[in-house]
């Protein structure tokens, strides 16, 4: 069995000393695993991380099996995220969340569609973040809350 579809990189751990078995969303097959040769290289390594976009070409003998994979990059938006915390904090939260709650290998489109969309926006240089603190003195919990708006 075999299939290619964009895909959204969830997690990607290490497997022996040079692969990686990735974790990853798309709209058509939902969340999947797979593993791929030389992951973790210097050629992969920047590719493989959560948050960025890729072609996926998953393979396998049958689909109960975890599959071989090769990839190609479509967006790389990890690095961009890097300078600033708050928003790689989101990225971050974002694919650790889908893949904790999502199931796998059962599709889920608009959850695909719509965790593009708010990678998108933070990749967006022209939001802003503004955080109101409220301490003790002031009445507030003492805790921010944060807000994306436009400027």
């Amino acid at each position: 069995m075999q299939w290619a579809a964009p895909s959204l990189i969830l997690s990607a751990g290490r497997y022996g000393e040079h692969h990686a078995i990735i974790d990853v969303l798309t709209a058509e097959h939902g969340r999947w695993r797979g593993l791929v040769r030389g992951g973790k290289g210097r050629r992969l390594s920047g590719l493989l991380q959560p948050g960025n976009e890729i072609e996926m070409a998953w393979r396998a003998r049958l689909e109960s099996q975890l599959g071989t994979v090769t990839v190609e990059p479509r967006h790389s938006r990890a690095g961009s995220l890097m300078d600033d915390p708050a928003r790689l904090s989101a990225l971050v939260s974002l694919c650790a969340t889908l893949a904790a709650c999502l199931p796998e290998r059962e599709a889920h489109p608009g959850v695909y569609h719509a965790a593009i969309a708010f990678l998108d926006l933070l990749e967006d240089q022209r939001i802003t973040e503004i955080a109101w603190g409220g301490g003790v003195g002031t009445g507030g919990n003492g805790f921010a809350r944060r807000s994306w708006l436009w400027p």
